[in-house]
């Protein structure tokens, strides 16, 4: 009798290629099921994602072959190259990435490490990411907050321009980004839009721009 589930205790590579989006997937684990009846495959234990010069790993992956979807679950973290001087580490729980369109949505608590040739680290959390590899750009939603040697910002949205080098924070749900900085007075920056650029390590504040500040702490 043929059997539609095969269960290998080894480690396999198994390779996935779009050929409309020519996006090559390479993928080993331990353990692999192919259960045929639901189209997909089970990648179990030391599974690592290779796409490109981008690595990622997980505890179980689970690839969709009709629909082109990849399902990673537990203990995820990587690094995706994003230019000549700097890569992103990712750590979360859950992923998600769509081969057709090409992006990856992450969640359970999933932080972001922008990290220069020269060591300097940006580091952005958020509730839920959103990486678009082909408009080159990390969005980021609820409960954002990003830190720089010290300097906080907070905001509901904000979105990585890694080709760009900047991370825009913008009004969202009625959350206005807010920087705080200390210096002999503690002071919160306030605004409806702000930019930060990486390289120049400059901020500008846009639209309804105002400061608190705090006297004596």
């Amino acid at each position: 009798m043929f059997k539609y589930k095969f269960l290998f205790i080894c480690s396999l590579l198994i390779t996935f290629c779009s050929s409309v989006f020519a996006i090559e997937l390479k993928i080993t684990s331990d353990q692999i099921e192919f259960l045929k009846k639901k189209d997909k495959v089970i990648f179990k234990d030391n599974v690592k994602i290779n796409q490109k010069e981008n690595v990622l790993f997980a505890d179980l992956a689970i690839k969709d072959e009709k629909n082109g979807i990849v399902e990673m679950r537990g203990n995820i973290n990587g690094y995706y190259v994003v230019d000549e001087t700097g890569t992103v580490k990712l750590n979360t729980e859950y992923a998600r990435y769509d081969i057709k369109k090409n992006e990856m949505e992450l969640w359970g608590n999933p932080f972001v490490v922008y990290k220069t040739s020269s060591g300097a680290e940006v580091k952005i959390h958020s509730d839920k990411v959103l990486y678009q590899e082909d408009l080159k750009i990390f969005e980021f939603f609820e409960n954002v907050s990003l830190t720089y040697k010290g300097n906080i910002i907070k905001g509901d949205y904000a979105q990585y321009y890694y080709k760009d080098k900047k991370v825009v924070f913008k009004k969202s749900n009625d959350i206005v980004p807010v920087i705080s900085c200390s210096d002999k007075h503690k002071a919160d920056f306030l605004a409806e839009e702000m930019t930060f650029f990486l390289a120049e390590r400059k901020l500008i504040l846009e639209s309804n721009v105002y400061c608190k500040i705090f006297p004596g702490e």
